[in-house]
Parts: C-alpha cells; structure tokens; sequence
C-alpha cells in the first residue's frame, strides 16, 4: 500500500532523494516545502505502485524515472506577455539598439533559458514579427529556448495552450496569433517554426549552449529556485554568453543588482535590464533612462 504523503518527510530516504532533486537541478526551492515535495513524491509512489520509498529511490537510478521526477518538481508557471512592462522595454529600448548595433552583420541570437513551455520565446518571435519584420526582413534571427523539463519542451514545440496562458494578454494577440481548436489555441506554424527548443540543465550544463555568444539572454523568474553560489555563477557565465552590448533580463524577484556586478544596469520605467559592455569597459552604476 502507497504510504500517505504526510509521513514521507520522516522516511529515512526522503532527505536523499530532495538532495537529489538539489544536485540535479540546482533548486533549493523544496528545502522548506517538504509539504509540496511529499505530495509530487506520493503521487510517483501511487502511479508506480510502490509501497516504501527506499524502493522509489532505488528506482531514481533509472534515467526515465529521474526525468519523470524533474517534470513533476520543476516550476513550470509561464504565461504570454508576462510581466510587460519588461516585454516594453524589449520593444522600445532593447531591440532597437541590438538592431542598431548588429546592422553590419544582420544576425539576431536570442536565448530564453528556463522557458517551460515555451511563452516567453514565443513572444518574443511575435514581438520581433509584428514590430521589427521590416528591420529584420533579411537578418539571420536565432531563438532558441531551453529547459531541463522534456515534457514541457514536447509542450512548447506543440504550440498548443489553455486560455490561462493569455490572462496578461488582450485578445487581439491571441486572434492574430493562434487559432482556436476545440477550446484550446494553436500558435501559427510560422511562429513555432521560428524558435529552436533543446533540453538544457543551466546548473550543470555548458553555458552558452551552443558554444557561440547571444546578443539577448531572457532568464525569468528562474534563478529565485537557486541558492546563492548558483546565482553567482549563473550570472557570471551568463556574463560570458552575451555579445559585447548584449542584454540580460531577470525577473522582478531575482537577487540584487550586486550579483550582476558584472554588468552595466540599466533602470527603464519599472524594470531593471543588465548589459554587458565592451572588453576593457567598467561596468557603468545603475541609471534611469526616460520613459519612451
């Protein structure tokens, strides 16, 4: 019989499979929820037909079993437009001056670390669609997005969401974008074609992904499952992975700007942005810029 969730914290191998979930992903997120953890950890038991978590355990040293565990603990909450006064920033401020500055190459590379199921790269390629097409018409555009969970990224190459996946936004960019299926949208082919999805684990795999610099890194709302050493390296190799005056943005929650001491900060009307200069460049303090 599946023991119940709230005796699971007192099993003797609780505390190893959480330092498991730790090591791989990086998340701390669970250290004080044992609550949340047990119940992802009932739930496996009960579809497995366990009954002693000493088994389950033993049982992570199947690879299927181990990804199965991630999709189940990860924190996949994402959703369109999310947070827009920084998706403002991107239109009026972030991508005119990429575009400004890589006009003698005419290549764009983007990169949504930790992108779940796929939202946030698909706004992007929206927004690069519905306001810069002319300015990239001829223009080498890479999006990439990345995640450790294989099952949100099966999900974020559907294309295919909820109607909660747009409460931040209106209804003209779910009509222009998507078409309706059986109570359920489905993004234009086009735009899934647009982004490139991979499997990524930022804790332990090589930062950038490809080995080659991104003029624009989005990571939000990620690195706040993090523990401080983490964080710290994080924004240091994402430091590494941009261009020179490439961006970086963070969600609202993420740790202070001295993690990012590396970068220059950019203050825009409610958002903080971080840019990385040129070789030999001094990171500049924190400055407003005026609201577009």
């Amino acid at each position: 019989m599946t023991p119940r969730a709230a005796t699971l914290p007192r099993h003797p191998a609780f505390a190893r499979v959480k330092h498991l979930i730790a090591e791989i992903t990086g998340m701390v997120f669970y250290a004080d929820k044992e609550e949340t953890l047990a119940a992802v950890l009932h739930r496996r038991l009960a579809d497995l037909g366990l009954g002693d978590l000493d088994a389950y355990a033993a049982r992570l040293g199947d690879p299927e079993e181990r990804e199965l565990l991630i999709s189940e603990v990860v924190i996949g909450e994402t959703y369109f437009l999310r947070d827009l006064a920084q998706w403002r920033a991107l239109e009026t401020v972030v991508l005119p001056a990429l575009i400004r500055g890589n006009a003698g190459i005419r290549r764009l590379r983007c990169w949504s670390a930790g992108c779940a199921t796929g939202a946030e790269p698909y706004t992007l390629t929206i927004l690069l669609r519905e306001k810069f097409a002319e300015s990239l018409a001829d223009w080498d555009v890479t999006i990439l997005g990345t995640d450790l969970d294989r099952r949100a990224l099966e999900a974020a190459r559907a294309g295919v969401y909820g109607a909660w996946a747009f409460r931040a936004a209106p209804e003209t960019f779910q009509e222009q974008w998507f078409a309706e299926r059986g109570g359920r949208w489905e993004l234009d082919p086009a735009l899934r074609g647009s982004v490139e999805f991979r499997c990524h684990n930022l804790v332990s795999d090589a930062i950038p992904p490809d080995g080659t610099a991104f003029d624009l890194i989005l990571c939000r709302n990620v690195m706040i499952y993090f523990d401080a050493p983490t964080i710290a390296a994080l924004a240091k190799a994402f430091h590494g992975a941009l261009a020179e005056e490439g961006w970086l943005v963070v969600g609202h929650a993420e740790p202070s700007a001295r993690v990012f001491a590396d970068f220059e900060t950019v203050m825009l009307p409610d958002t903080t942005l971080y840019r990385r200069g040129r070789p030999g460049s001094t990171p500049k303090p924190a400055r407003p810029r005026p609201a577009p």
